[in-house]
């Protein structure tokens, strides 16, 4: 238990953030609304409960700030936000804390996600290009797998590919086997080519 003996605006982002002094020391830097939240006042007596809470508060309400500005220009995924959060260096409490709001408000969602990508993918990549990215994007493989149902290789697809890649090329045996190397990179079925 200590008394706080002084709360001062910081001069990174002055209207929000506020360091804390305790006994004359800074015990670190607070959002202002944790600050509202948790009570903190001068000359109140205050212990360590208290403060790790409104620390975890701020770093929640900062996390979310940056978490809502790398999500404003593109659709992501959770695991994009995971990563991102992480390599800011946000504890993994408070980045599953951020995500579970977003998804609660439902401005993340990896289904809705994996259904554009898909969309706006098959006319240029094959369905196990799309089905590999979406892994790598943390989709699950239930989602994937009810989402991939849905989408079927376009034959029109290939064959514009195909035309595109052969384009003023000489069309020999070895055009043939680049062509299909070149359309099964796509991720498109072996049949389909």
């Amino acid at each position: 238990m200590a008394v706080i003996t002084g709360i001062e605006q910081t001069k990174k982002n002055k209207n929000q953030m506020f360091e804390v002094f305790l006994e004359g020391e800074s015990v670190g830097v607070y959002h202002l609304q944790a600050i509202v939240k948790n009570g903190l006042k001068v000359g109140d007596v205050v212990d360590a409960e208290t403060l790790g809470r409104a620390l975890f508060e701020s770093s929640t309400l900062l996390a979310m700030e940056k978490a809502l500005n790398f999500i404003s220009s593109t659709m992501k995924t959770k695991k994009d936000i995971q990563t991102y959060l992480i390599s800011k260096g946000y504890s993994k409490a408070v980045v599953d804390n951020v995500v579970a709001k977003l998804s609660e408000y439902n401005y993340v969602n990896d289904e809705i996600y994996a259904r554009y990508y898909a969309n706006i993918n098959k006319s240029k990549s094959g369905n196990k290009k799309i089905r590999y990215n979406l892994i790598k994007k943390g989709i699950s493989d239930e989602c994937i797998n009810e989402i991939m149902m849905d989408v079927d290789e376009d034959l029109d697809a290939i064959r514009g590919l195909a035309q595109k890649y052969c384009k003023n090329k000489v069309k020999d045996l070895k055009l043939k086997a680049k062509l299909f190397s070149h359309l099964a990179s796509k991720g498109f079925d072996y049949d389909n080519i």
